[in-house]
């Protein structure tokens, strides 16, 4: 009778340990599935920012930049923005997720804007004031020489890369993946490292100049 007793609390707590171990591997594959959803949202955004195509992810992130970057019509609308993306990249140095929430760290890279932006001014500058003087180029065809010379400064190995660290918060609405607002703004400075701020020393340059 006592053995019986034995045998039956023994299979009692090997029944309840079975559950634990499912609860607990069932807990920790949820949470890599999510995981894995977390990165492949990211992947996603960074693909559609390197596309060719048109689409939400890069618009959001045109959008933000021409908001933060008020240039001067012209030099607006010389700027290719799309090129700016061609060297984007990233790596994935943590990866925290828990239900709702999730907390990624990456690591962005992308040439240094402030150089390129630098270069860029230069050179309009140099073909405004060759015009003056002897008009050789139209604006379309002005227009035309800048947006070749970005792509070069893009593509020159002379133009550095520059590594951003950016920790996004991330949550899940209807059960999609998104980055929350507060997060946009840092990943939109690692995305083009130093644009903004090239882009604002310039204005207070020429605010300067203009007192």
């Amino acid at each position: 009778m006592e053995n019986k007793n034995s045998k039956k609390i023994i299979i009692t707590l090997v029944a309840i340990m079975a559950i634990i171990l499912i609860v607990v591997l069932g807990y920790f594959v949820m949470i890599k599935l999510e995981q894995n959803k977390v990165e492949n949202k990211i992947e996603e955004i960074f693909n559609n920012l390197k596309s060719n195509e048109d689409n939400s992810a890069k618009q959001e992130v045109l959008d933000e930049i021409k908001s933060n970057a008020e240039l001067e019509d012209t030099e607006n609308n010389a700027i290719d923005y799309v090129v700016l993306l061609d060297k984007l990249n990233y790596s994935i140095v943590k990866n925290e997720v828990n239900f709702n929430d999730a907390k990624v760290v990456l690591d962005v890279t992308n040439k240094n804007m402030k150089k390129i932006l630098g270069n860029y001014l230069v050179k309009a500058f140099n073909l405004a004031m060759a015009n003056v003087f002897s008009p050789t180029y139209s604006e379309e065809e002005t227009n035309e020489v800048l947006a070749n010379y970005i792509k070069e400064l893009v593509d020159s190995d002379e133009i550095e890369n520059v590594t951003t660290q950016v920790t996004l918060y991330m949550k899940k609405i209807d059960g999609e993946w998104i980055i929350k607002d507060d997060s946009k703004k840092e990943l939109l400075r690692a995305i083009l490292p130093g644009f903004v701020e090239a882009v604002n020393e310039m204005n207070n340059s020429f605010d300067e100049s203009a007192e």
